[in-house]
């Protein structure tokens, strides 16, 4: 009895505690089979550009009811080089349902090579032709070590019964040199 008091104070005193202990997740991928799961979509230009690999795994990042689960096995990686100025996209559609969902956000872990100099754009959609931006920059503050990022996005993300998601960057190498940016384990959760 002395326990459930006190979690309904913390709960009363600290409403965030409250948001964390009620967040469910309802769309978790880890990309562990090796392949890019039913939804996924590599772009038609990618050239072999973006692809899944087991070669850093996404152990070390914390997880909770609200972050994208660590699963330590494989990744998207984001490779970025020649052709310079070829606009290359990894698309996410028919997989995320939000309807009869409020208070949407979506996390995933990342890291990048020291030599990663792109910004990878992160956007949203209804209805895959209006695209709404929800970082200009996803690698930005990635670290060569694994961590995660989140974002709330806008009430008009709710009640979406195909929510869409799109990651987008454009080379600027002339070489076949190679630097990445590596994503792991997408959570979409309310």
């Amino acid at each position: 009895m002395r326990k459930t008091l006190l979690l309904f104070a913390l709960l009363a005193l600290c409403p965030p505690c409250f948001e964390i202990l009620s967040a469910q997740s309802f769309y978790n991928v880890t990309f562990n089979n090796g392949a890019f799961p039913a939804g996924w979509t590599n772009g038609v230009n990618n050239n072999g550009r973006i692809f899944v690999i087991d070669n850093a795994n996404s152990f070390g990042y914390f997880s909770s009811p609200t972050s994208p689960e660590a699963s330590g096995e494989e990744n998207v990686i984001f490779q970025h080089c020649a052709p310079s100025g070829s606009t290359v996209t990894l698309t996410v559609s028919g997989v995320v349902s939000t309807v009869g969902r409020t208070g949407i956000r979506v996390g995933f872990g990342r890291r990048a090579t020291n030599a990663w100099n792109r910004p990878v754009l992160f956007e949203w959609s209804s209805n895959g032709s209006s695209w709404n931006e929800i970082s200009d920059d996803v690698s930005d503050g990635a670290s060569t070590t694994w961590g995660s990022i989140y974002f709330d996005l806008p009430s008009s993300a709710e009640n979406v019964a195909n929510l869409r998601f799109r990651f987008s960057y454009i080379t600027n190498r002339q070489t076949t040199v190679i630097s990445s940016h590596q994503t792991s384990e997408l959570t979409t959760s309310r």
